[in-house]
């Protein structure tokens, strides 16, 4: 998860890959990064969160549970990574998302 402006002490805002809007995220752009890893569940708190774009990463793991929390998310991105198992039940909590791209894990 290290990049350069990337989770550094400046204001979120202020990273790599991360869009706001009046301060508060928006988008997470970070496809093709070189991420490596789980997701974490600390995404969640973002809110407001309109798009997360994980695409063509190293993320492992299964989908945390806490995602069903982004219910302002209408964009979800995670083709090509590594994940696997189930899909979280609490997804379906997303009655915003009108794009959806899980290609290429290991979903069961």
């Amino acid at each position: 998860w290290k990049r350069t402006r990337f989770l550094t002490d400046e204001h979120e805002c202020e990273w790599y890959g991360i869009s706001c809007i009046n301060g508060f995220v928006q988008w997470i752009t970070m496809s093709q990064n070189n991420m490596i890893g789980s997701m974490p569940s600390e995404l969640s708190m973002l809110s407001l969160l309109k798009k997360i774009d994980f695409n063509r990463n190293e993320i492992r793991g299964t989908v945390p549970t806490t995602i069903g929390n982004l219910t302002g998310l209408n964009d979800l991105r995670f083709d090509f990574n590594l994940f696997r198992g189930p899909l979280p039940s609490e997804m379906g909590r997303l009655v915003h998302l009108t794009s959806l791209s899980l290609s290429n894990n290991s979903f069961t």
